[in-house]
């Protein structure tokens, strides 16, 4: 089957369209462009429940924080995302993969910050396997 040019030419200017609006729709971080980060000073986090269990669904809960920011836990290579709400708190969830037991460490940091300055720290117990 072979195409028109008249069509041809009309799918090369709706791919032109669709890489230009791309382009313009990308976000600062994915441009290349540094996040300013936004501290309150009184940031803090907590994970409940606490311990948490293998195989179980935990909770990083956050107060403190600027309205509106994303925010990205880092829970002993458990990654996950929450969003800051008006009042300044978060919550975010995972599920507790730990192998071992003992202290674990969840870190929350602004989302896209490259330099990934730590915002709040908090240190709960694992059960894990062994």
């Amino acid at each position: 089957m072979h195409l028109s040019s008249r069509v041809c030419r009309k799918l090369r200017l709706l791919v032109v369209a669709t890489l230009v609006l791309s382009a313009l729709g990308a976000s600062p971080a994915l441009a290349g462009k540094r996040v300013r980060v936004q501290r309150t000073g009184y940031e803090q986090c907590l994970v409940t429940p606490n311990p948490t269990t293998y195989g179980s669904q935990f909770w990083v809960v956050g107060s403190g924080f600027t309205p509106g920011i994303g925010v990205e836990i880092v829970a002993s290579g458990a990654i996950f995302f929450g969003m800051v709400e008006a009042n300044g708190s978060f919550s975010a969830w995972t599920w507790a993969n730990y192998t071992y037991s003992g202290t674990k460490t969840a870190n929350v940091y602004q989302m896209g910050d490259s330099s990934m300055t730590v915002l709040a720290s908090c240190s709960f117990w694992a059960n894990g396997l062994y």
